[in-house]
């Protein structure tokens, strides 16, 4: 099981965009394992590039960071989020019909009050 983690974890290192790599690798280091090796550096790696490419992506950073919440009380730190990505989440807060407008904000909630 470690080993075929490696190979997604390979893989998506060469495809970073490929979002169901990174949904594959993300389930894989949650716990099957018999831990969870997931944080939130581990989210950004995971997702950052799918986040930038598509809306898609972009859900799946969230929910990721919402999963690593519920289930490690661990939440978005400013430290985490490059400018790109940070200037995508406000720009999905601009729009109220934006379908992550919600959870964009949610991130920024943590990160704009962060010290």
């Amino acid at each position: 099981m470690v080993r075929g983690r490696n190979q997604t974890q390979s893989r998506l290192e060469s495809a970073p965009d490929d979002l169901e790599l990174a949904n594959r690798f993300w389930t894989a280091i949650s716990g099957a394992f018999g831990y969870d090796v997931r944080d939130g550096k581990r989210v950004i790696d995971t997702f950052r590039t799918c986040a930038l490419k598509s809306d898609a992506g972009l859900a799946s950073l969230i929910s990721a960071f919402r999963q690593l919440a519920d289930d490690s009380g661990e939440f978005p730190r400013t430290a985490l989020f490059d400018p790109p990505l940070e200037n995508l989440l406000r720009f999905a807060t601009r729009d109220s019909g934006h379908p992550l407008c919600q959870d964009a904000s949610w991130i920024l909630g943590f990160i704009d009050t962060d010290d």
